[in-house]
């Protein structure tokens, strides 16, 4: 599989965002790994993107970010102008530390249109991070 472009990590973790941007780095799968602590933050990475500027082609995205959620952040990157996302759409995998085949799952379901096509466990892996990649190659080919 070819690297990635982008990815963009969203986590109001700091210390999540530094690990798992160092594992992305270390595995190699990826041009360029940005994160950004807050639902505002993260479409604001949209927003005010240069126009050169590469979207991510994966984004990682926490169900619980500082008192919002992902799904806030879902909401908003839906009713981007079209011309900041330049008509693309990223695959989203939702990650939590407490996920379960219920409420978060269901409500993820409600996203597939916009590129949510998976959730994953906390702590993030790299081997969960390759199988998912391998399962979604066809997207990045």
């Amino acid at each position: 599989m070819r690297k990635l472009r982008g990815i963009l990590i969203i986590d109001d973790s700091e210390a999540t965002n530094l690990a798992v941007t160092h594992a992305l780095k270390t595995m190699g799968i990826a041009e360029s790994i940005a994160s950004r602590v807050s639902v505002g933050e993260a479409i604001a990475y949209f927003k005010d993107r240069d126009a050169g500027t590469p979207l991510p082609e994966l984004i990682l995205l926490d169900i619980e970010i500082g008192g919002q959620t992902g799904f806030d952040f879902l909401d908003e990157y839906e009713r981007l102008d079209p011309e900041k996302t330049d008509h693309f759409k990223p695959l989203i995998c939702m990650v939590s530390q407490h996920m379960t085949k219920g409420k978060n799952h269901d409500m993820s379901k409600r996203y597939e249109h916009i590129g949510v096509v998976e959730q994953l466990r906390k702590p993030l892996e790299p081997i969960d991070i390759l199988e998912f990649l391998d399962e979604h190659k066809s997207h990045f080919e």
